[in-house]
């Protein structure tokens, strides 16, 4: 097993890394200028990696050829967020557009008309509903298995993120990200029956079961315990500095039956945590106050926008392709014996030719003579 993690940059190059399962090294796979602009969103689906920013356009790279396949042109706005359920890809984009793209031909499906800027999207577990955040603080549900819309509602606040509350495979709340604030709303009433504040502007946030991790501005990651019984409650179990600087992304990824959190910085920083999910239970206050350690750190020196982590097993196939690489010197020789074979019969096709002209020349001779 190996962790592939690609990033992308404010500069629009696109930054690839590999770390084994024992996080002991890691390797450069590619570093090249993805965009001539900045990238924004990342999303890896299997072998396929897309990018978008504000080029209009998402790219197609196939991760394990290494090659670009196609372009997605079919936004006319900066492209905000690209996710995927299945075989199906999601793009949103300040156009107001969601499309719907079915992967491998590329081709739409289906189009969503938000008519505002798209902040952010988000699929249910299920695959059933999409869940579409706007400019406007408009929030739209769309039913994925007719394509229609089922609800339009609009908000006091900007959403920045989307989360579903399910029990029961039922949606029970809808969680929003919002500034400095973490909205919960009750769908039965659509109402905000919770709210989490933070001292700084929340950047990313990550709802796993009944716990949700959160990022901010000034490096801080949260893990807050949510408990739902009669009334919704919230309480901060970890709280410790993590970045110097800005916290871009989060993103947890299962390793070895055990649950990791990455995170990048704008100070180009990419680190691995494994104390997040059950910090209560391994450290104590005093450990949290000197800050706890990543398990492993990737400096960069770019500044970081956005980046996406999977664990892929080594496929046979590149075992050959490395064994081929080790084995072309010993190709070379053959190849040039093969060379000087061919150059040796022309030699000696010329050595037939002259010989036999010189016993054409004797044999005219010879009648001359008579």
């Amino acid at each position: 097993m190996e962790i592939n993690i690609n990033v992308g940059t404010y500069d629009g190059k696109l930054l690839g890394f590999s770390l084994d399962d024992q996080f002991s090294s890691n390797n450069t796979l590619y570093s090249f200028p993805a965009s001539t602009s900045l990238i924004k969103t990342i999303f890896q689906n299997g072998r396929y990696l897309f990018i978008g920013g504000s080029e209009e356009l998402i790219k197609v790279y196939d991760v394990r050829r290494r090659v670009e396949v196609t372009l997605l042109e079919q936004h006319n706005g900066t492209i905000t967020q690209i996710t995927g359920h299945s075989n199906f890809l999601f793009t949103s984009s300040e156009d107001g557009k969601v499309n719907l793209w079915r992967n491998k031909q590329w081709a739409i499906l289906n189009t969503f008309q938000c008519g505002s800027p798209v902040i952010n999207i988000a699929i249910h577990e299920s695959g059933k509903i999409l869940a579409c955040a706007t400019k406007d603080q408009k929030l739209h549900l769309y039913n994925l298995m007719n394509l229609k819309r089922i609800a339009l509602k609009k908000f006091h606040f900007n959403i920045d993120k989307i989360h579903f509350i399910s029990k029961e495979d039922e949606i029970q709340y809808l969680l929003f990200q919002s500034d400095r604030k973490c909205y919960i709303v009750d769908c039965e009433t659509n109402k905000v029956t919770h709210t989490i504040d933070c001292t700084a502007q929340i950047t990313d946030s990550i709802l796993n079961q009944d716990s949700l991790i959160l990022s901010d501005a000034n490096g801080i990651i949260y893990m807050i315990k949510l408990t739902i019984e009669n009334q919704l409650q919230s309480k901060i179990i970890v709280k410790f500095m993590a970045h110097q600087k800005r916290i871009k992304q989060l993103q947890l990824f299962d390793l070895n039956e055990q649950t990791y959190l990455a995170s990048i910085s704008s100070d180009g920083d990419i680190k691995i945590w494994d104390c997040l999910l059950y910090a209560n239970e391994q450290y104590d206050d005093i450990d949290l106050k000197n800050k706890l350690k990543p398990i492993y750190t990737i400096r960069t020196t770019q500044r970081l926008t956005c980046f996406c982590v999977s664990v892929v097993q080594r496929r046979q196939g590149d075992q050959e392709e490395e064994q081929t690489q080790v084995q072309k010197p010993t190709i070379v020789p053959i190849a040039k014996q093969i060379k000087k074979q061919l150059v040796n019969k022309k030699f000696k096709q010329i050595d037939q030719n002259v010989k036999t002209q010189k016993v054409q020349k004797k044999i005219q001779k010879k009648k001359l003579k008579v």
